[in-house]
């Protein structure tokens, strides 16, 4: 009878994945959070996954090898070329993976937990505003303080909650982090990790 060692070849696996930075904006030229995605454009990065604890009268699984093949993509910072952009690329299916890095506090990094349909009132690197929840945009010049309106991604995103949670296990990578060496500071309300 021939045994069957599970252990001999690791289980591969490929991911497609995909980091977005962003363009310039204000006075800043060109955005960090770019320069931190650029590098990583067609690059792949493997890695082991161990394998999980094995039934006792089982067979031992095998490791996971995986490959993560890494695109990256450069998102000017308007309401409009983001609302052109990210929400098809999640639709696409053509990524296992996006990761979208901003810019945060300098000398800081921070990962956040979720995303806000509202709330988005402050004009773009164009000096637009984003659409109010009903009506049509304005400059940022014709409109007055008395004028505050709800402001956001409204039309077409109705069925959406106001705020979107990641499924990532964000605590898993801040204590991965930490266990590196950075260190965090504890969440912020806006449901943020900050890390040094």
């Amino acid at each position: 009878m021939t045994s069957i060692d599970s252990t001999a070849k690791p289980e591969k696996k490929s991911l497609r994945v995909l980091v977005t930075g962003f363009g310039p904006f204000r006075n800043v030229e060109t955005n960090p959070s770019w320069l931190a995605a650029k590098p990583l454009s067609n690059q792949t990065l493997k890695f082991s996954k161990p394998s999980e604890p094995a039934h006792p009268h089982g067979l031992k699984p095998r490791p996971v090898e995986i490959e993560a093949h890494i695109s990256t993509l450069e998102v000017p910072v308007t309401y409009s070329a983001v609302l052109g952009t990210v929400p098809s690329v999640h639709a696409s299916k053509q990524y296992d993976f996006i990761l979208h890095v901003g810019v945060g506090l300098p000398g800081r990094f921070a990962i956040e937990r979720l995303a806000h349909k509202t709330g988005y009132n402050q004009p773009d690197a164009d000096g637009r505003l984003c659409d109010p929840i009903k009506g049509k945009s304005k400059t940022h010049d014709t409109e007055s303080a008395d004028e505050l309106v709800k402001r956001g991604f409204g039309n077409g995103f109705e069925q959406f909650e106001e705020e979107i949670r990641t499924g990532i296990d964000v605590d898993g990578i801040v204590n991965h982090l930490k266990s590196k060496g950075l260190e965090a500071s504890p969440p912020q309300p806006t449901e943020t990790m900050v890390l040094n």
